[in-house]
Formats: C-alpha cells, sequence, structure tokens
C-alpha cells in the first residue's frame, strides 16, 4: 500500500514556529549550519534567471546538513517533534524531501530546504526570502519578480505623471488621493516575495486600512481610506481578489482573530497600468461627468453606473461593525480550516479534542459543530473521551470530547526513493528495520 500526496500536512505558520521552539536550543546538534550556509551560498551562485531559488534549493543534499541523518532513505528520530521518525528521499529531478512521520499517525510533513531553514532561523516565508537577499547578495530571485517591481514602479511613475491631455478625467478625479495611491502601491511592492505568493501572475497581498492609515495617513479617517480604495477598484487600477495562496490566507485570518475583527479580509493584486489605463480614464469619465467624487462612490452607484460585474469586484469586503453574514467562500475557508487542524492534531497526537479545535476556530457552537460532526463522519472517526493512558500523555480530562480514527490509515513504511509527485515512500515497514522512536 502506498499514500499520494494528499496524505502531505501543509505546514502552517503555526507548525513551523512549533518546530522551531522545538529545535531552538539544540540546531548546532542537529544540523551541520556550517555546511547548511555553504550549500546555499554554493547554489544560489549558480541560480539562473530561469530558475527560481525554490527550485534552486530544494536540489541541495540534505543528508549533508541534517547530522542525524544516516543517509537518503534511511529512518531516524524527527529533529523536530517528539515520538516522529523521519527520512530523506531525493526524487527523479534531483530533489530532497525531509518526511517526518508519527508512527501510528495519519499524514506527514514532506520539507525541503527552504521549509527547513525557515524553521531553523524561525523565520516565517517572507522574512525567509528577505534573509536569502540580504545574506548571500540576491538581487532577483526570479525574472518573474524583477518583472513585478518593475511593473509597480512603472505603475508609481505613470500615475505621478498623469497628463491633463490624455487623461483629463482621470486627472482630476485621483487629483487629492494620488498619494493614497501611490502609497498603496508602495506597500504592495513590499510585499513581493515571489511567485507561490501569487495568483499565477500577480503578487498578492492583504492590507487592512486600519493599518495602512496607522503606517500612511494617520491624519486621515478610515472611512476615508475605504472610499479611495473602493474608488481605485472601480477604476481598475487595483483588484480585489479570491484566487489567493493558503499562506496569505492562514496568516490574514490569524491577524483578523487577533485583533477580534468579523469583515472579511480583502486581498489585492495590481494589473499593469498601461494595459487598463485607457479603462480608467472611461471610468472616471463616467463619474466625472455626473459629478461624482471619491466619498460619494456607493455600492448601489456603482450597480447602477457599472453593473454587476464591476460592482462584484469592488465590494467583496462586508461593511466594517456590521454583524457578518457568512457566504460560500467564507464557510469553505472556515471548515478548511478546521479540517487542516483536525489532521494536524490526529497526526501529531493521534486524536483530535473538540474543544481545542474549537477554541482555535473562533466559530460560534452551532457552526463549529456542524463542521465537527462533518469531519468525523467524512474521515470515519469514532468519537469518545480519552483512555486512561490518553489522559496521562495528554493531560486530558475525563469528560473532553475526543475523535480518532476508526482504522488507522498508516502501515509501516518501507523507505524507498521518492520517484515523482503522486508516489511518495511509504510502503511497508519491515521488522528488521527496528525503529528507535523517541
Amino acid at each position: 500500500m502506498s499514500a499520494n500526496v494528499q496524505s502531505v500536512i501543509k505546514l502552517t505558520p503555526s507548525i513551523r514556529k512549533k518546530a522551531s521552539a522545538n529545535i531552538w536550543q539544540r540546531k548546532e546538534e542537529a544540523f551541520d549550519m556550517n555546511e547548511l550556509h555553504e550549500s546555499i551560498k554554493s547554489t544560489l551562485s549558480k541560480t539562473n534567471k530561469q530558475q527560481t531559488i525554490f527550485e534552486a534549493l530544494k536540489q541541495i543534499d540534505l543528508t549533508r546538513i541534517v547530522k542525524e541523518s544516516p543517509g537518503l532513505n534511511q529512518f531516524f528520530t524527527c529533529s523536530f517533534f517528539v515520538k516522529r521518525y523521519a527520512w530523506i528521499s531525493k526524487n527523479e529531478n534531483g530533489e530532497y524531501r525531509y518526511f517526518s512521520k508519527i508512527k501510528d499517525g495519519y499524514g506527514f510533513y514532506a520539507l525541503d530546504l527552504f521549509d527547513l531553514l525557515g524553521i531553523v532561523l524561525n523565520l516565517t516565508t517572507t522574512k525567509t526570502i528577505e534573509y536569502l537577499k540580504e545574506t548571500y547578495q540576491v538581487t532577483g530571485m526570479s525574472s518573474w519578480e524583477e518583472e513585478e517591481n518593475e511593473k509597480y514602479t512603472k505603475n508609481i511613475r505613470m500615475i505621478q505623471s498623469l497628463s491633463i491631455e490624455k487623461t483629463p478625467s482621470l486627472k482630476r478625479l485621483l487629483q487629492t488621493g494620488i498619494d493614497v495611491l501611490t502609497s498603496f502601491l508602495s506597500y504592495g511592492k513590499e510585499k513581493i516575495s515571489g511567485k507561490h505568493l501569487s495568483d499565477g501572475e500577480h503578487a498578492v497581498f492583504f492590507l487592512s486600512t486600519s493599518y495602512f492609515k496607522e503606517k500612511f495617513f494617520p491624519e486621515k479617517s478610515v472611512s476615508t481610506l475605504n472610499q479611495w480604495v473602493n474608488l481605485f477598484a472601480v477604476l481598475g487600477l487595483i483588484e480585489k481578489t479570491t484566487n489567493v495562496p493558503t499562506e496569505l490566507q492562514v496568516e490574514a485570518e490569524k491577524q483578523q482573530v487577533l485583533k477580534k475583527k468579523h469583515n472579511h479580509i480583502s486581498f489585492y493584486l495590481i494589473p499593469h497600468f498601461s494595459k487598463v489605463l485607457e479603462q480608467a480614464e472611461v471610468r472616471a469619465s463616467l463619474l466625472v461627468s455626473n459629478r461624482i467624487s471619491y466619498h460619494q462612490v456607493t455600492k448601489k452607484l456603482v450597480l447602477s453606473l457599472f453593473g454587476q460585474a464591476v460592482h462584484d469586484h469592488v465590494y467583496v469586503q462586508k461593511t466594517h461593525g456590521r454583524k457578518r453574514k457568512e457566504t460560500h467562500l467564507e464557510e469553505s475557508r472556515e471548515s478548511d480550516m478546521v479540517f487542516t487542524f483536525f489532521n494536524i492534531s490526529i497526526a501529531e497526537k493521534g486524536l483530535a479534542v473538540k474543544k481545542e479545535l474549537k477554541e482555535m476556530s473562533g466559530m460560534s457552537a452551532t457552526r463549529f459543530n456542524q463542521i465537527w460532526s462533518e469531519i468525523v463522519k467524512e474521515q470515519d472517526c469514532e468519537v469518545g473521551t480519552p483512555t486512561i493512558q490518553e489522559r496521562k500523555q495528554l493531560g486530558l480530562n475525563a469528560r473532553q470530547m475526543i475523535a480518532r480514527r476508526k482504522q488507522l490509515l498508516s502501515p509501516a513504511i518501507n523507505p524507498h526513493i521518492w520517484t515523482n509527485q503522486s508516489s511518495l515512500p511509504w510502503d511497508c515497514e519491515e521488522e528488521s528495520l527496528s525503529l528507535q522512536l523517541a
């Protein structure tokens, strides 16, 4: 029996932080830091523009860096988490992965060198990229990133030099908002971190209006800035997108929970102004001819002047302060988040504690109970209370509701070379391996 890539547990920010905390005091014992830095330095010096930094780092032999690894496709105790074992494999494209799995759990981590670097240095993805740029003098992660940076630079230059002859309506409409748009673009440019944080073409970022006000315009009100941002979206100079990388979703949802906000978070991308400026002038002309300023742009007006499609692209965010009405998209994200942490809990502990997941989710009891029931049924789990052994090991009390799988989906493992994206090292464990698990 073998498992496919659906068994891989995504390395979320919370898991990365936990791994960093577990390894921090002993990273010099577990990793050859000199070899790590020399390998990165050598690899990045040879990287061409067609190869992203992520692709290049995957080619570094992890067995030379992980001191606890006895070699390729050999089991050893996991460096990051207790009661897990690990192995390093190399695929047919020469890419290395560090796999980590609990003996009786479902799912495993599959980490490349970029992931490991973030864990060892306790850095987010964005900060890890910044670290690589500063430490190894990497001037560009890829041709895509250079093109994105150039796009933002040209956009800022273009919007600051609007012509009264070529774009009279746009220049008139934006005359007191150029600084707002320029700052918005500057912030977006700062967040360019690689194509993994894009919709496949444009870099994606999120920005709360309250933070935008605090950082750039403390003298302006949040409502004023919201009005300007909505106008930019109406004109097509910025776009709100729902095609969002998972890492950004997780980070935005975490910020939302910390700030106890209930409004839907908007994610943005910036098009090439050279391609949309003509359209922006047409829309600006319509607004100017109707004597409409930025603060008069409303949902009803946008719908009547520009139609449903433009309206839906602009007003994807719920008005702040009102009671949230969950959309199908929001419900899907909530369900996915609980599902992810449910599987992570089972992988780490062999069970999921209902109360812990409920507190993590921040949902209402009714909504959470619905999702919990769906996941338990879908994952073929049994619900009950922890055993005496589980209570002792995990510090649970006798009345806590838990879920565990009726049949564990992970047989023993037999290491073999990871050859492609649909076949991972997972088959049968031979008794002769005599795994020594911590």
